[in-house]
């Protein structure tokens, strides 16, 4: 199971929402083997940090309707809508966006992502995200 660090499941409730979604991946699937919420790091990429197969620093941002054109990656800094957040290179970064405007062409996880300078987009409209999710298993037990 995973450590509850500082500050843990402090923060705003998409985030809280991706943290249980990870873990509850890591319940089902057995491919993660420790999540850290608040992630002690250099950079500020620190709202997840997952160890499975290769280990992942994830930020989490609940911006709605982001789109690709928002995102500004310079260096070691990702720019959303104004907000700057730093990143160590050396690291694994993902960057989870409450968002359903960012084509993906790419899986992180098995969530639709893409790959920017070298870190995985991950976009997630929670709503759309559990209506399909229901609806698949509602035709699953109807057959």
């Amino acid at each position: 199971m995973g450590k509850v660090a500082r500050n843990a499941l402090k923060g705003y409730t998409f985030q809280h929402y991706i943290f249980t979604l990870f873990l509850a991946k890591m319940d089902s699937d057995r491919a993660i083997k420790k999540i850290e919420s608040e992630a002690i790091t250099d950079g500020n990429f620190d709202d997840l940090y997952i160890e499975a197969n290769e280990n992942y620093r994830i930020q989490v941002k609940n911006y709605p309707n982001t789109k690709l054109d928002d995102i500004v990656i310079t260096g070691d800094s990702v720019r959303i809508k104004g907000n700057s957040n730093d990143y160590s290179q050396k690291e694994n970064n993902v960057l989870i966006i409450n968002t359903d405007q960012i084509h993906t062409d790419s899986e992180f996880m098995g969530f639709p992502s893409t790959i920017i300078n070298g870190i995985v987009i991950v976009p997630v409209d929670l709503i759309n995200y559990f209506q399909r999710k229901l609806a698949l298993r509602y035709l699953e037990f109807c057959d």
